[in-house]
């Protein structure tokens, strides 16, 4: 007999290929079988995936270390990990796009009250102005949830250029680019159980969701670089200091761009 894949010769008590691998399937396909491959390998924590996900709270520098030094098999690879768990958070704010718009509007309301106060004191023109803001927030977010899977792709530059700038030696930006994939992948699951949470305990749980992201940033990365409390400290300021820098010159650019195609339509 030979393998079905490959072609190499085999032996019936071969239960895997020597040349490719592949598992020496003999059996027919059945609905018993069909169930035990698909929980052996989704619901194992033992497979790729959970292990993955394990290691990257457990020990995130071997996740990260393991890839880039070409161990390629033991765990899931950075942008299928990111794609597995983009797919999983588009599916949950999709089907929670209702929920997820009230947090966003709870979590959003005391800064648009002190954002008007400061433009005018005029109470129609401030309710102008807030019914307008409502409107393109709501706009925002609908448009975010809808594609929140690509959008989890398109973010993806920006936080490799944010660590690359705090944590740059002696690792290049392509590989903080794997380091991120994994590192936004475990946010985007985490984003989605402090939106559930929020809403079975406390909208306030997914206020932190940012704070959350940041503090693995640091747990994360300190533990790749071996650092002390200091050395962590100093980081986490250079950290808010960067990113605050590099949000500004992307929403500069965002905006001369909307300014731009805005002329253009005119």
């Amino acid at each position: 007999m030979k393998c079905k894949n490959c072609e190499h010769p085999l032996n019936k008590s071969d239960n895997f290929c020597p040349n490719c691998g592949a598992k020496n399937v003999t059996q027919r396909t059945s609905l018993k079988s069909l169930i035990s491959e698909f929980s052996s390998r989704v619901f194992a924590w033992d497979n790729r995936y959970f292990r993955t996900f394990k290691g990257l709270i457990v020990h995130p520098e071997k996740i990260f270390t393991s890839y880039i030094e070409g161990t390629r098999k033991k765990f899931t690879s950075p942008i299928s990990f990111l794609a597995i768990c983009a797919a999983f958070g588009a599916l949950c704010f999709n089907i929670m796009a209702d929920e997820y718009m009230v947090l966003m509007e709870n979590q959003t309301h005391a800064f648009n009250e002190m954002l008007l106060e400061s433009v005018t004191k005029d109470s129609n023109v401030a309710e102008n102005l807030k019914a307008e803001q409502l409107e393109t927030q709501k706009n925002s977010m609908l448009f975010t949830i809808k594609n929140y899977y690509l959008i989890s792709f398109i973010g993806l530059p920006f936080y490799a250029l944010l660590s690359f700038l705090v944590y740059f030696r002696p690792y290049n930006y392509g590989e903080h680019l794997v380091f991120n994939c994994y590192a936004q992948g475990l946010n985007i699951i985490m984003s989605v159980i402090l939106m559930f949470a929020s809403l079975i305990i406390s909208p306030s749980f997914f206020s932190i969701s940012f704070l959350i992201m940041m503090a693995y940033y640091i747990y994360a990365f300190s533990r790749l670089y071996k650092h002390g409390f200091l050395p962590i400290l100093l980081r986490f300021l250079w950290f808010i200091f960067v990113f605050i820098v590099v949000a500004f010159v992307f929403l500069f650019i965002c905006a001369v761009i909307g300014i731009a195609i805005a002329f253009i339509n005119k």
